[in-house]
C-alpha cells in the first residue's frame, strides 16, 4: 500500500486538479483520479468501467450517472472510514 499524504502541498495540488476536472465536466475522470490517489482499487476499476461505457455510448446514461453517484457516496464513505470525515469533506468539496 502507497502512503497517502493528507495534507500540504501534494495534497492541495491534487483537491485542486479534481476541481479542474469536475470544472471541466469530467466528472467520472476526477472519481478516477481519487480512487488513485487513496489506492482503491475497487474504486478504481468501478469508475474506470464508468468511463468505458461514456465513452462508447458517447454520453453518461441517466442509469449509469445514478450508479456512479450512488458509488461515489461508497467511495467517501470509505474515505471517511479509512482516513477521516474531514478529508472526505473536502474532496466531496470539489466534486
Amino acid at each position: 500500500m502507497k502512503k497517502i499524504i493528507l495534507s500540504g502541498e501534494v495534497f492541495e495540488k491534487f483537491l485542486i486538479r479534481i476541481a479542474k476536472l469536475t470544472d471541466a465536466n469530467n466528472h467520472t475522470e476526477a472519481r478516477i483520479l481519487i480512487a488513485k490517489y487513496f489506492d482503491t482499487y475497487y474504486y478504481q476499476k468501478l469508475f474506470n468501467g464508468i468511463e468505458s461505457i461514456c465513452e462508447g455510448y458517447g454520453s453518461l446514461p441517466a442509469e449509469i450517472e445514478t450508479f456512479r453517484n450512488r458509488m461515489t457516496f461508497s467511495m467517501l464513505s470509505f474515505i471517511a472510514d479509512e482516513f477521516g470525515a474531514e478529508i472526505a469533506k473536502e474532496v466531496k468539496s470539489k466534486l
